[in-house]
């Protein structure tokens, strides 16, 4: 039997991995801090405002949100016990890959671009 849970989250990273999440737990509903998602469905299921659910040692709730450490806190605030919350780092695992990449290749254009400047500027005293 799967473990039910939320979602805390209606972003990308909640949308991304929802499939992944549902194969291992039976999602309830997602939470949101914004009112205007409140009472609406996202993937089938509906949003909730965090401070509405009733708290029970069975249902976990998943981050699935950039702003882990203000919503752990948030949870822990609403009576959620810390072994309720799951931060799955895997989730994020590939968010950060390409974040690395698409900095390492910023910084290489920046790099390859001073080089050019400096060699320019041999070239015109020269």
């Amino acid at each position: 039997m799967k473990k039910q849970a939320y979602i805390f989250g209606t972003g990308k990273l909640a949308q991304s991995h929802y499939r992944a999440l549902s194969k291992k737990y039976h999602v309830i509903g997602f939470l949101d801090n914004s009112v205007l998602k409140h009472g609406k469905v996202f993937l089938g299921l509906p949003v909730l405002d965090p401070s509405s659910i009733s708290i029970r040692s069975d249902v976990y709730v998943i981050i699935a949100s950039s702003y882990v450490e203000d919503i752990s806190h948030q949870l822990i605030a609403l009576g959620v016990t810390s072994d309720l919350v799951i931060i799955p780092l895997n989730l994020f695992w590939n968010d950060y890959i390409i974040l690395l990449i698409n900095n390492f290749a910023i910084l290489m254009i920046f790099i390859l671009a001073f080089l050019g400047c400096i060699y320019i500027i041999e070239f015109i005293l020269n």
